[in-house]
């Protein structure tokens, strides 16, 4: 599935890395369609919405909950796009569709079937040939000067295997393999979110939420709660990750510090 979902990629014809403008603007001369993108109206403290898609007749619509990371968000319309693309071949083998066969509303979930997990593979693959995350993996101090990302990946690890463990739906595979650096780090911050999503019945945020140890304490008393099933907190599902790249690696960094210190064999 995975040599299936690049193929689909690399077949977009566009040259990388394309703007989401512009992948729209192929999808609808493809596809006769206007491709509405949008976030859903939301009030702040309204629980955490998944992406959707719906076809219409002269229409696509994709809806996605705007108070994510500026990647997350990326990812939600990939995802829904994929479905488009991967889910009708016509529409790469001779740049049209039938996509009226296609009318029905899709959810970004869990990769509990075959469809969701090919559109997620192929969503994971359009995501990383933007411009928006070839403009996020620029962004920042790098400590490597050869491998950029690979400090990034090394800094989110800790994090995102502890909470993909506590939450294993969300993981599309093993991010921590040998994979692209950008691929890595985008989907290990990806299924962080997702993590946190899964969580945020359980999530108190710190008082202070620019505070990385804050956010560590309260990752860590949440997953403590989602453990042993503790009922959900009276404030309830809510958002309030933070969409700051480099905010979510100190977050990181607060979390490897907090728990491997507190597990590493003490001195006698």
């Amino acid at each position: 599935m995975a040599e299936q979902a690049l193929a689909i990629v690399e077949a977009v014809p566009l040259a990388v890395p394309w703007t989401v403008a512009q992948l729209c603007g192929w999808l609808e001369q493809a596809t006769g369609k206007r491709v509405d993108v949008a976030p859903w109206p939301l009030t702040p403290a309204a629980a955490p919405q998944p992406a959707a898609c719906l076809v219409h007749p002269g229409r696509l619509i994709v809806r996605f909950d705007g108070r994510r990371s500026p990647r997350h968000r990326l990812q939600q319309v990939m995802h829904e796009l994929a479905h488009l693309i991967g889910d009708d071949p016509a529409l790469l083998r001779w740049g049209r569709t039938e996509s009226d066969s296609l009318a029905h509303i899709s959810h970004r979930g869990t990769m509990a079937t075959a469809t969701e997990l090919r559109a997620e593979m192929v969503g994971t693959g359009l995501a990383v040939s933007s411009r928006d995350i070839a403009d996020l993996a620029a962004a920042g101090p790098f400590r490597s000067p050869l491998r950029p990302g690979a400090h990034r990946v090394r800094t989110l690890a800790v994090l995102w295997r502890a909470l993909t463990e506590v939450v294993p739906d969300v993981r599309l595979g093993n991010a921590d393999s040998p994979l692209d650096q950008g691929v890595a780090e985008h989907r290990m911050r990806v299924e962080i979110e997702d993590a946190v999503v899964a969580l945020s019945t359980q999530l108190e945020p710190p008082p202070r939420t620019g505070d990385p140890h804050g956010w560590a304490r309260a990752l860590t008393d949440a997953v403590d709660r989602y453990r042993r099933a503790v009922p959900a907190t009276a404030s309830g599902a809510h958002w309030s990750w933070p969409g700051d790249e480099q905010h979510v690696l100190a977050i990181a960094r607060a979390w490897k510090h907090l728990h491997c210190t507190a597990s590493a064999p003490q001195p006698r």
